[in-house]
């Protein structure tokens, strides 16, 4: 069975909303055809920069996280 991972990133320019169907949408898509999906979500957004004044915190290790996750991806495709 195939395995793919994805960045979900909800209310960086599209609505949180959506992004959050589009998860169901993905979800149910996978179970139907028989592969999986692995949704990692980060709170980049506006909201989290109002309340904490960043959309990244550098020290977090998570901008490496998505780097190696991108990076993953990129290996995969070639």
């Amino acid at each position: 069975m195939s395995a793919y991972k994805i960045a979900a990133v909800p209310g960086d320019g599209i609505g949180v909303e959506v992004i959050a169907a589009g998860v169901e949408v993905l979800r149910a898509l996978s179970k139907k055809s028989g592969f999986e999906l692995d949704f990692k979500h980060f709170d980049w957004n506006s909201d989290n920069y109002l309340k904490n004044g960043y959309y990244i915190r550098r020290w977090s290790g998570r901008t490496e996280n998505l780097r190696r996750h991108f990076l993953w991806r990129c290996r995969c495709a070639q």
